[in-house]
Order: structure tokens, then sequence, then C-alpha cells
């Protein structure tokens, strides 16, 4: 799982190398006015979640909002790549807790560490999924890798077919 979130993030962090810092916080129309910047952000906070937990209890819904991550683009590389660092300490799968607001009630189920890593990698990927839209739609002349903003069980089945 850590060797998955890192590839995501070697992803997030070589399409960012594409951009400047006025496309990186552009509101785009696609995104309801929001921008890529606040998908990214948006991302790295659920990793961040998972890293600074305390290792008993993950709740994404109480996760720090850091706008300078969103307002310049050298600090989100700068995040990324402490992210992945830091990744490396999840070595070992912990039980914990995981608390989540539906509606006007918080509910608390057992869940571990390793899982709600797959979450956010999951959920990385659904993000990175709409940043692609985004950006092909309003700066076209930026190139992604083709897998980018795709799931690896995607990856695997077009594999699969094309063979």
């Amino acid at each position: 799982m850590v060797g998955v979130s890192k590839n995501i993030l070697t992803q997030l962090s070589s399409a960012l190398e594409s951009l400047n810092n006025e496309e990186y916080t552009k509101p785009l129309d696609i995104f309801s006015g929001a921008s890529t910047s606040q998908h990214v952000r948006h991302i790295l906070e659920f990793y961040l979640c998972v890293i600074d937990s305390d290792k008993q209890n993950i709740n994404f819904d109480v996760r720090k909002r850091d706008l300078s991550i969103e307002q310049n683009i050298h600090i989100a590389q700068e995040k990324i790549a402490s992210i992945s660092n830091a990744l490396d300490s999840l070595s070992n799968d912990t039980h914990l807790l995981l608390t989540a607001s539906l509606g006007s009630k918080s509910h608390t189920v057992q869940s571990s560490l390793l899982r709600e890593l797959l979450y956010v990698v999951e959920h990385a990927v659904h993000h990175m999924a709409i940043i692609k839209m985004g950006l092909m739609l309003h700066f076209p002349h930026i190139k992604l890798k083709a897998n980018f903003g795709v799931a690896e069980s995607t990856i695997a089945y077009r594999d699969v077919c094309a063979q």
C-alpha cells in the first residue's frame, strides 16, 4: 500500500511540474469554480490524516486545511515529498477507530491503518481523474501520463484486454 501511495504521489508531483502557479490556482468552470490546487490540497490532507493520526483514531472530517498548499505550487510539491517520505513509517498495520460524520450523526467503526491508507489511495485516484479532466479542458498544452487518475484495477484490466 505504501508503494502504491508513493507511485500516486509521484504521478501527482510530475503533473504539477507541468503547471505554473497561475494555472495551478486558477478557478475552473468544470470544477464549479474550484481549482486544481484545491483538489491537490484535498488529496494531500487525506494522506496527512493517515500519517498524523495517533494510530488509534482517524477522522477525515476534522482534517487540518492548509491553504498554503492550494496557494503555492512549490509548497504543494514540498508537501508531496514530505508525505512520500513519511509513508515509510507506516509499514505496520495497526487497528484503529474511524470516526465519520453522516448527516447530523457521528459514527465510529473499527478499521486499520492500512485499510484507511487504501481508502486514501482510491480517494486520490478519484480526485486525480477529476484534475485530469480539468487540465485537458482548460490547459490542453499540458500532457499527463496515460494512467494519471486511473485505478490500478482498471490499468490491469486494460492490460488483459489488450492481450
